[in-house]
């Protein structure tokens, strides 16, 4: 019998450096409890936006199958690898963008959240009023537009953007139950 010869592990490698937000501390952030950033820096990144649910254990689950290992912990275990990843890695030169804004300079003493600012306890991030400290950030970064409500999302909801996601890589909707094209008479 022919056997083709296993690929070798260093083939599935897409070295990269992921930054994912420690956590939420005392609270969710100020538009929703499950929207964080998480940067996959490598030139086999695709580059831009990905909207997806993205979590540290897909970060994990991503890592382990790079190299082939099992699942350390039961939690990894059911972690969704990422799987936006170039064909070739991009070689272009990086130019870093500077940033424009002063790192030494502070907000001033009569500026937007001053007065609200001077009686929070940054002495620890637990101390701090969440709900509170978010509004004044908010009304600073971007006066004039009205803070979000919280949005709210069921299991039901993160499947059903998973399966759209699946659907959108696939080319067509996928039967639930076995993960294969749908039946095109059970449509």
């Amino acid at each position: 019998m022919h056997r083709s010869p296993p690929v070798p592990r260093h083939a599935r490698l897409r070295p990269f450096a992921a930054v994912v937000e420690d956590d939420a501390q005392a609270g969710p952030d100020h538009v929703d409890s499950h929207c964080s950033v998480m940067l996959a820096i490598s030139p086999w990144s695709r580059g831009g936006t990905m909207h997806r649910f993205v979590n540290t254990t897909d970060v994990l689950a991503t890592a382990e199958e790079m190299l082939g290992l099992a699942p350390l912990s039961q939690f990894d275990r059911f972690g969704h690898p990422l799987t936006e990843w170039r064909d070739a890695p991009d070689q272009r030169p990086y130019d870093a963008i500077k940033p424009t804004q002063s790192i030494v300079e502070v907000n001033k003493a009569r500026g937007v959240g001053a007065l609200e600012s001077r009686h929070i306890d940054f002495a620890d991030a637990d101390k701090v009023d969440d709900a509170q400290f978010n509004r004044i950030l908010w009304t600073a970064l971007k006066p004039g537009v009205a803070f979000p409500a919280p949005r709210h999302a069921t299991m039901l909801d993160l499947a059903r953007e998973r399966w759209e996601e699946q659907d959108r890589r696939t080319g067509g909707p996928m039967d639930r139950w076995t993960d294969g094209p749908m039946d095109r008479w059970t449509n």
